[in-house]
């Protein structure tokens, strides 16, 4: 609530209001209305720390994050997904190799309110080994999605 007695300078809720904050703005597919999210500045192990590093360095991975900001609230409401997130994306790499296209978006159920990540691999030439593949990386965090919060689901990306 923004204070609007000019006397409440000296207050300290003004001066909690007045502290820096972390903002970002982005738009929700579904109705393409522009959404703002505000957080707390970034502290030193902080969960919001933790999403923006690892999100980074999917990026710099070359992982597509084309719905960040739904993938940075999802990772935020869902903290202990973080290290099972990372771990898939880091074992992909490593059995499909570099030269893939990934992107790492939310899924939002349009029949039921579900929504969950999804790691799209996009793959130009998919055969049965590609399929075992991924089957197997799906099975290299399958049990730790089971105590978890949220859910991950890795896939060939067949969207047009």
């Amino acid at each position: 609530m923004i204070p609007t007695d000019v006397s409440a300078t000296t207050n300290e809720a003004y001066r909690q209001w007045l502290k820096p904050q972390v903002a970002y703005v982005w738009m929700k597919p579904e109705t393409n209305v522009p959404t703002l999210d505000v957080y707390e500045p970034i502290q030193e192990n902080s969960i919001l720390k933790r999403v923006e590093l690892g999100l980074n360095s999917l990026s710099s991975d070359r992982f597509l994050v084309p719905q960040l900001g739904e993938v940075r609230s999802y990772l935020l409401t869902h903290p202990d997904m973080l290290n099972t997130v990372y771990k898939a994306c880091s074992h992909i790499k490593k059995v499909l190799g570099q030269d893939i296209s990934l992107s790492l978006e939310l899924y939002v159920d349009p029949e039921i309110d579900d929504q969950y990540l999804t790691l799209y691999v996009q793959q130009p030439n998919c055969d049965q080994s590609i399929w075992d593949k991924v089957e197997r990386i799906r099975e290299n965090y399958r049990d730790d999605l089971a105590d978890l919060s949220g859910w991950l689901q890795v896939t060939l990306d067949f969207r047009a």
